[in-house]
């Protein structure tokens, strides 16, 4: 085994709902958001189909998503279990993390409290639309 140090490792940081609250403010979301489209209908995004599982004998699903925008720093992966019946015991029916990873090496940087990304991403991509659509002066 090599005495060498693993030069490219780094510490791994987990951004719970506080953090993700606090870094992410809703109209940096929609920003990021309106860039993220803007690059993938410009073709200068890689998203990757998603993957979906069903678990036996539950209406939950687990899916995968992965994206990678060529101006930002890094990869994504979206791990989401969707669990419809998770409402009757309070509980969010989306439930996951994003792991973010750095581009030369391809090491996980941070995992993310998917669920809150998750709240911020459907509303910014709702104003990002109403925004895109409505009509000017309206």
């Amino acid at each position: 085994m090599s005495s060498q140090r693993n030069t490219t490792s780094r510490q791994l940081r987990l951004v719970d709902s506080t953090d993700v609250a606090r870094l992410l403010s809703p109209e940096l979301c929609a920003q990021l958001v309106r860039d993220a489209l803007e690059a993938a209908a410009r073709d200068h995004a890689e998203l990757a189909p998603r993957v979906v599982a069903a678990w036996p004998n539950s209406d939950g699903v687990v899916a995968a998503l992965q994206a990678a925008l060529p101006d930002r720093r890094g990869f994504r992966a979206k791990i989401v279990c969707v669990m419809p019946n998770n409402a009757k015991h309070g509980l969010s029916s989306h439930v996951g993390v994003v792991v973010l990873h750095e581009p030369v090496h391809g090491q996980p940087i941070a995992i993310v409290d998917g669920t809150s990304i998750t709240r911020l991403r459907t509303a910014a991509i709702s104003a990002v639309a109403v925004e895109t659509l409505a009509r000017h002066g309206a």
